[in-house]
């Protein structure tokens, strides 16, 4: 890639950030929709952790132990979050495959790719049952030192983080920058802080 075209690439990022700082999305009840929709994991979270009884009654029953249907439960949580940021993009509005650079793709496939290498690599080192709060619901999960928990503290939660980056960051133009998508990007750090000081 020649200079020019980085030059240009970076311009065109610079310039869809700078969009975002204009702050008029915060008016937007669609901006605030999705920020709650990516809130509700971690209010589902917070409650498994604080209450866990009642988790477990509510999921009880069945062939199936409730961190199971908990796993499940999360999953179609992320599916609803994945779905309404979709459509809020869409929204806003569709640009041309042309519009994305190669710096920002690449640099926004490799945030998204390394996030998902954490997140798989938690799962490997401690199974669903780990990841989804077993010892909350009454199992007993051995405590874990292999990769990644080796090299980060919440693994799981820079994962998620660098997935969401990296899933901002490839389709960010200026007009969705203008949006909220730059505001996005505090989002889930934000969440995921709080949800880790919280289970400390």
């Amino acid at each position: 890639m020649s200079g020019t075209m980085l030059d240009q690439e970076l311009l065109h990022l610079k310039t869809a950030f700078s969009a975002g700082l204009t702050l008029n999305f915060l008016s937007d009840h669609k901006f605030w929709l999705i920020v709650g929709v990516l809130s509700v994991p971690h209010w589902l979270y917070a409650y498994l952790w604080l209450r866990p009884e009642d988790i477990k009654a509510a999921l009880g029953g069945g062939k199936s132990h409730p961190v199971y249907k908990f796993a499940y439960i999360a999953w179609v949580i992320k599916i609803i979050q994945l779905t309404s940021l979709a459509i809020w993009y869409m929204a806003v509005g569709v640009p041309s495959v042309s519009t994305f650079g190669y710096v920002q793709l690449a640099v926004g496939f490799a945030l998204f790719a390394f996030g998902q290498f954490l997140n798989m690599s938690m799962v490997k080192a401690i199974g669903v049952k780990g990841v989804y709060y077993g010892t909350r619901l009454g199992l007993n999960i051995p405590w874990c030192t292999d990769f990644p928990f080796n090299v980060f503290d919440h693994p799981q939660y820079i994962g998620s983080v660098l997935s969401y980056w990296g899933m901002f960051l490839m389709p960010m133009t200026a007009t969705h920058a203008q949006q909220g998508l730059v505001a996005l990007f505090a989002v889930p750090p934000l969440f995921y802080s709080i949800s880790g000081s919280a289970t400390k």
